[in-house]
Protein backbone atom coordinates (compact mmCIF):
# COMPACT_ATOMS: atom_id res chain seq x y z
CA UNK A 1 0.00 0.00 0.00
CA UNK A 2 1.46 3.27 -0.49
CA UNK A 3 -0.01 7.04 0.78
CA UNK A 4 0.78 10.19 -0.62
CA UNK A 5 -0.49 13.09 1.27
CA UNK A 6 -0.82 16.53 -0.64
CA UNK A 7 -2.83 19.28 0.30
CA UNK A 8 -4.81 21.75 -1.77
CA UNK A 9 -6.39 24.57 -0.46
CA UNK A 10 -10.30 25.27 -0.88
CA UNK A 11 -8.94 27.86 -3.37
CA UNK A 12 -6.72 25.60 -5.48
CA UNK A 13 -9.06 23.69 -5.69
CA UNK A 14 -11.83 26.06 -7.05
CA UNK A 15 -8.98 27.53 -9.64
CA UNK A 16 -8.38 23.71 -10.74
CA UNK A 17 -12.10 23.56 -11.86
CA UNK A 18 -12.79 27.05 -12.81
CA UNK A 19 -9.60 26.56 -15.50
CA UNK A 20 -10.83 23.70 -16.57
CA UNK A 21 -14.02 25.42 -17.41
CA UNK A 22 -16.83 24.36 -14.76
CA UNK A 23 -18.52 26.31 -12.81
CA UNK A 24 -17.95 26.39 -8.87
CA UNK A 25 -20.21 27.91 -6.38
CA UNK A 26 -21.01 28.00 -2.88
CA UNK A 27 -23.49 25.01 -1.78
CA UNK A 28 -25.45 24.11 1.31
CA UNK A 29 -24.42 20.46 2.41
CA UNK A 30 -25.09 18.41 6.06
CA UNK A 31 -23.07 15.92 8.09
CA UNK A 32 -24.24 14.19 11.29
CA UNK A 33 -21.26 15.72 14.24
CA UNK A 34 -21.32 14.33 17.19
CA UNK A 35 -23.37 17.08 19.14
CA UNK A 36 -24.86 16.86 23.30
CA UNK A 37 -25.39 13.48 25.45
CA UNK A 38 -23.51 11.26 22.57
CA UNK A 39 -26.41 12.16 19.80
CA UNK A 40 -25.76 12.78 16.44
CA UNK A 41 -26.84 15.85 15.25
CA UNK A 42 -27.23 16.68 11.61
CA UNK A 43 -25.12 19.93 10.77
CA UNK A 44 -25.18 22.49 7.36
CA UNK A 45 -22.15 24.03 6.31
CA UNK A 46 -21.21 25.71 2.96
CA UNK A 47 -19.08 24.44 0.78
CA UNK A 48 -17.99 24.98 -3.08
CA UNK A 49 -19.37 22.78 -5.55
CA UNK A 50 -19.12 21.66 -9.28
CA UNK A 51 -22.18 22.24 -11.19
CA UNK A 52 -22.47 19.87 -14.22
CA UNK A 53 -25.98 19.76 -16.25
CA UNK A 54 -27.73 21.29 -13.20
CA UNK A 55 -26.26 18.87 -10.61
CA UNK A 56 -24.05 19.54 -7.56
CA UNK A 57 -21.10 17.33 -6.02
CA UNK A 58 -18.77 18.80 -3.51
CA UNK A 59 -15.87 20.42 -5.29
CA UNK A 60 -12.71 18.75 -2.43
CA UNK A 61 -14.24 15.12 -2.94
CA UNK A 62 -14.53 15.13 -6.87
CA UNK A 63 -11.17 17.30 -6.63
CA UNK A 64 -9.51 14.22 -4.69
CA UNK A 65 -11.22 11.41 -7.01
CA UNK A 66 -10.03 12.99 -10.31
CA UNK A 67 -6.74 13.87 -8.65
CA UNK A 68 -5.80 10.75 -7.79
CA UNK A 69 -7.28 8.41 -10.88
CA UNK A 70 -4.64 11.40 -12.71
CA UNK A 71 -2.03 10.49 -10.12
CA UNK A 72 -2.37 6.88 -10.80
CA UNK A 73 -2.42 6.79 -14.37
CA UNK A 74 0.91 9.38 -14.10
CA UNK A 75 2.81 6.78 -11.46
CA UNK A 76 1.75 3.32 -12.90
CA UNK A 77 0.30 3.88 -16.90
CA UNK A 78 -0.65 1.41 -19.01
CA UNK A 79 1.81 1.41 -22.17
CA UNK A 80 3.89 -0.97 -24.17
CA UNK A 81 7.04 0.97 -22.30
CA UNK A 82 5.73 0.08 -19.01
CA UNK A 83 5.02 -4.01 -20.32
CA UNK A 84 8.56 -3.90 -21.13
CA UNK A 85 10.12 -2.12 -17.91
CA UNK A 86 7.58 -4.74 -15.83
CA UNK A 87 9.06 -8.09 -18.02
CA UNK A 88 12.40 -6.89 -17.72
CA UNK A 89 12.44 -6.50 -13.83
CA UNK A 90 10.84 -9.10 -13.64
CA UNK A 91 13.62 -11.02 -15.29
CA UNK A 92 16.41 -9.24 -12.98
CA UNK A 93 14.28 -10.30 -10.00
CA UNK A 94 14.06 -13.56 -11.08
CA UNK A 95 17.92 -14.31 -12.17
CA UNK A 96 18.74 -12.36 -8.51
CA UNK A 97 16.53 -15.12 -6.64
CA UNK A 98 18.60 -17.90 -9.09
CA UNK A 99 21.81 -16.59 -7.93
CA UNK A 100 21.07 -16.56 -4.04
Amino acid sequence: MMILKVFFTPDEIKKFFRDNGFQVVTREFGRFEKGYHNRDEWVKVDEDAVVIDGKYVKASELFEKVTEAKIKKMIAPESLETKRVIERTFKQIKNKHLCN
